[in-house]
């Protein structure tokens, strides 16, 4: 963990002066379907979108089909040079942006891509975050820009040009429908290394990824090859959700998927909720800094949980379940569930 200081950023997107401790950076990623309206003009006016966007650290969007400005952000933009649809950015909150850079991702206009520079997050690999935006295999413009070369391909020859000691974060829209298929892989593969010893050894810790999308597609297949998927076996995603909600169905095909050894510094993600502003959901997670650690002898000391209530049918216990059901209704029973609902917890200090 670091104690650098940041700024929160009020709903306009101006940066507030009140500085807070980093000790992890929170993403979202969306495929927010135009950074316009047809009616309203920009999504950046509009204070649902900006109250989302501000929540977080860093944010990758897709489908912008325009370069993206947002205040107190410094923006990475890559847009398609001979079509108006795509387009994606990522965007780092102004006050950590200096411990972030660009990678070159060669000629292909639908993944952006930078790093997160170790000496700045006090983390022990620098970390590269790719923003992909792959278009549907049946969707005019990959009917009419047949290419040697998938998007997932050109993903991958980022990732193989990494330093391997570089640790991986990937987000985006990638119109990729993977059932319930094993994924279990890591861009710096090489089974002639001890690397994969480790590999192996991080993998039985990892659960079973879980899909309320049964389908597997044609962009299902690639995409699996990659790394991580945190959808369905993260805490707060533990059944896969869906992401994206049309007039013709739902599927999962917004993705964040991590390198092995960063996936343990994840502290959640979860499918954010559905907006007028896009037919997809946006994703969140929460990446802790630094390495974690948790001795045992920091934990704190725990009383045995109350056993299970046992229903009984007799003389004394006859309302026992309407009774159950009216402690809940309590002034007192309401006002703690809902004080927890609204707490900001961003750390182990507010806890």
């Amino acid at each position: 963990m670091i104690n650098a200081a940041t700024n929160n950023c009020s709903r306009t997107g101006v940066p507030s002066k009140r500085p807070r401790k980093i000790h992890e950076l929170k993403f979202v990623s969306w495929n927010i379907h135009d950074i316009r309206t047809s009616n309203e003009g920009l999504k950046s006016s509009m204070d649902d979108f900006m109250e989302l966007l501000n929540k977080n650290d860093v944010f990758c969007l897709q489908e912008t089909k325009e370069p993206v400005k947002i205040a107190g952000f410094r923006c990475f933009n890559s847009n398609r040079k001979f079509s108006k649809s795509g387009g994606v950015c990522i965007g780092v909150r102004n006050d950590i942006s200096k411990g972030v850079i660009s990678v070159n991702t060669g000629c292909c206009d639908d993944i952006v891509a930078v790093k997160f520079k170790k000496g700045f997050f006090a983390t022990t690999a620098d970390t590269v975050l790719l923003n992909v935006y792959d278009s549907p295999s049946n969707s005019s413009f990959k009917q009419n820009n047949l290419e040697d070369f998938s998007t997932l391909d050109k993903a991958s020859e980022i990732l193989n040009r990494l330093p391997p000691d570089t640790e991986v974060i990937l987000m985006g829209d990638f119109n990729a429908r993977t059932g319930v298929e094993p994924d279990f892989n890591d861009p710096h593969f090489d089974p002639s290394s001890t690397y994969q010893n480790d590999l192996d050894n991080i993998m039985q810790h990892v659960p079973t990824r879980s899909n309320k999308d049964p389908k597997l597609n044609s962009n299902g297949k690639p995409f699996i090859e990659f790394i991580i998927i945190l959808n369905g076996r993260t805490l707060g995603d533990v059944y896969g959700d869906i992401t994206c909600l049309k007039y013709n169905g739902c599927s999962v095909v917004d993705y964040i998927c991590t390198s092995a050894n960063i996936n343990n510094n994840v502290m959640s993600m979860k499918v954010g909720e559905f907006s007028h502003l896009s037919d997809h959901y946006p994703l969140l997670m929460s990446l802790k800094l630094g390495k974690l650690s948790i001795q045992s002898s920091s934990l704190p000391s725990f009383g045995d949980a109350p056993s299970a209530w046992k229903w009984k049918r007799n003389a004394a216990n006859m309302n026992s379940s309407s009774a159950y059901l009216d402690a809940q209704n309590e002034p007192q029973f309401v006002e703690s569930v809902r004080n927890l609902l609204e707490a900001n917890i961003s750390g182990e200090d507010d806890v």
